[in-house]
């Protein structure tokens, strides 16, 4: 049977077409967004950081505004001062959740997609650092090896200055696939952050529990935060359960790299680990906990 030219030709650009979707339906950001010094807030010797993985709940969110609503009245009941936030989305529907959460917190803002496309699917998702004060010097890496075609992995950084100097931030997300994936992420991981002089505090989802390879890798080249390895953060299993123990896995760590002694890790907490009554239904802000610490300084310069 003969195929006629234009239907040959016709043939060959829908595959052209599905192979750009296939594509760009999930690519990491090539350059952030935010607003980094629009609160010019003087920083304290004191840091308070808060770890969270938001969940982003695609396709249907799972009530993810009433969540953020959640996680800004943790964060004003603890003062806190910097936002680590994993799998934050952005939506056509409800926008992006980084600059939501900045405006409602009066907090600068950077965010870089990691999965997703917002003009291709309607929907990313990813990293996000929230500050009391202007950030400066963002950068951000994918960590490669991909665990499969459609999941990225990053880390995104910005530097807070301090009254003991430059401090960086860093969030990332690591896969929950293949370990020896998750390993070489982490490594990535260790690389970026070595690549920079100044001190620097890296929280988020490594999907890495505390026996782990990557767990003794990450421990022995950086200073783990509080709350303690037996503390769990993960996973909600049923989203409208009561308020039970539910979480089984320590996964969510922070970890501090300090190459000059400098900065006092004063105690952290979990948080964000309780579900609230909305009157109709409990609701979690998460599947995950957060956890919460504070740092300090005795150096100015």
């Amino acid at each position: 049977m003969r195929v006629r030219k234009p239907l040959l030709l016709s043939l060959c650009l829908l595959c052209v077409g599905v192979a750009l979707l296939v594509r760009n339906a999930s690519m990491p950001a090539e350059t952030v967004q935010g607003c980094l010094d629009c609160v010019k807030t003087p920083p304290p010797a004191h840091m308070r950081v808060l770890v969270f993985n938001m969940l982003h709940g695609f396709p249907d969110g799972k009530a993810r505004m009433a969540r953020a609503d959640l996680l800004i009245q943790t964060v004003q009941a603890l003062n806190a001062d910097v936002l680590l936030l994993q799998e934050v989305s952005h939506t056509r529907g409800d926008g992006l959740l980084a600059e939501y959460l900045a405006e409602r917190l009066n907090m600068n803002w950077v965010y870089a997609r990691a999965n997703g496309n917002l003009a291709w699917i309607g929907f990313e998702e990813g990293e996000a650092i929230l500050s009391r004060f202007p950030l400066e010097n963002v950068r951000m890496v994918e960590l490669l090896p991909q665990d499969d075609f459609f999941e990225h992995r990053i880390a995104l950084e910005a530097t807070v200055r301090t009254r003991g100097g430059l401090l960086r931030f860093v969030s990332t997300h690591l896969t929950n696939g293949d370990p020896a994936v998750n390993q070489a992420q982490a490594d990535a991981l260790l690389a970026f952050v070595a690549s920079a002089p100044t001190p620097a505090v890296i929280g988020g989802d490594f999907n890495a529990q505390p026996a782990s390879p990557t767990m003794h890798r990450l421990r022995a080249m950086w200073r783990m935060m509080p709350p303690p390895p037996s503390v769990p953060t993960c996973c909600v299993d049923v989203f409208g359960a009561p308020d039970v123990e539910t979480f089984t896995h320590r996964i969510d760590v922070a970890f501090l790299f300090q190459p000059s002694p400098r900065w006092r890790v004063l105690g952290g907490m979990r948080t964000l680990d309780t579900p609230h009554w909305t009157g109709e239904r409990w609701l979690w802000a998460s599947d995950h906990a957060g956890f919460f610490f504070d740092l300090a300084t005795d150096k100015t310069e």
